[in-house]
């Protein structure tokens, strides 16, 4: 059984597990709160012969040091491997999927290698994937030992009748696909054991205040016109164990406009709340327009569309690329000055 509870006048929850619908809470959460990062998706109707895009993030956080150019780097590589597979014909699913698993195995970003440790030591990730067209979703929660949670959610939504799988069942599914185990200690960062040290009141007032939190995602449209999302995160620091976020909870409805709305209505909702959320949101409209917003220091973004790629960190940042094909084929990308 599944079971949630929450404080309307406060927005906090509790939860064993998620609800059975996760778009109904979804929809609440969109439009009242963003506890991380979230990619939205339009329902709306979609042409067809449309121009493919993707955007992708890598947190709403502050990057410090040389995290900021590494993140910068990593949306990159991101979001041009997602529209490398679109402008090739590929689905708008199996570019976010690609898109993320690029994030997920880079150890600048809380998902997959770099996930924060929990309170007993473990690493416990989550991962949400979904057909804006056909509004299937997968997801897996509390998941372990498992290097690509948002592969293992495509399995969920594509070899299930379920929306989601938690902890020992996804584990177990992971198994039957045949989806190889491997040590906690791959995906561990010497950053992270640090941050292991910590209390867990300590890591929610840092991770969740301006600051930010770390989750990756990505939405994509491809030429039929069809949009998907995904979101990938490894959790907060000293998180108990068992503990799953909003990010393997599905959600729709996005514009540039609905983006700025939710994350006001998120300020405006807890501003008297027991802790002081930073957010950001990524979207991508009928149109293949992509749309970001974001309430922290910095947020990683990258975005490609008709043969130009744009990324940044830090508010106002927009560094652009052309996308060019080589000689022999291959796509480059070459930086705008």
């Amino acid at each position: 059984m599944e079971t949630v509870i929450m404080d309307g006048r406060t927005l906090n929850t509790g939860a064993e597990a998620a609800v059975k619908n996760p778009i109904v809470l979804a929809r609440m959460a969109m439009e009242h709160i963003s506890c991380s990062v979230r990619s939205l998706v339009s329902r709306e109707k979609t042409p067809t012969n449309v121009e493919p895009a993707i955007i992708v993030h890598g947190g709403a956080v502050a990057f410090p040091g040389d995290k900021k150019e590494k993140a910068l780097e990593g949306t990159k590589e991101a979001a041009f491997k997602g529209y490398r597979m679109l402008i090739d014909g590929r689905s708008a699913l199996d570019a976010v999927q690609a898109a993320i698993c690029v994030l997920e195995n880079n150890p600048t970003f809380d998902a997959g290698t770099g996930s924060p440790l929990t309170s007993e030591g473990n690493i416990e990730m989550d991962a949400v994937i979904m057909d804006g067209r056909t509004l299937n979703t997968g997801a897996v929660a509390a998941v372990k030992n498992v290097k690509n949670p948002i592969v293992l959610a495509r399995m969920v939504m594509d070899h299930t009748d379920h929306c989601l799988l938690v902890g020992q069942g996804a584990n177990q599914f992971a198994d039957e696909e045949g989806v190889p185990r491997i040590p906690k200690e791959n995906l561990i960062t010497e950053e992270n054991r640090k941050k292991f040290k910590d209390s867990f009141g300590k890591a929610l007032t840092t991770d969740f205040s301006t600051r930010g939190h770390d989750t990756v995602g990505a939405v994509a449209i491809d030429r039929n016109g069809n949009i998907a999302f995904g979101t990938s995160t490894g959790g907060i620091t000293n998180k108990r164990p068992g503990r799953v976020g909003d990010s393997p909870i599905a959600a729709n409805k996005c514009t540039q406009e609905a983006a700025d709305y939710a994350l006001d209505q998120m300020d405006m909702k807890l501003r008297n709340a027991k802790n002081n959320f930073g957010a950001g949101v990524i979207g991508i409209g009928k149109d293949g327009n992509p749309v970001y917003s974001f309430r922290t220091e910095q947020m990683a973004w990258a975005w490609a569309k008709d043969w130009k790629l744009h990324n940044g960190v830090n508010p106002g940042e927009n560094n652009t690329y052309t996308i060019k094909t080589d000689a022999n084929g291959e796509y480059k990308l070459n930086k705008d000055e």
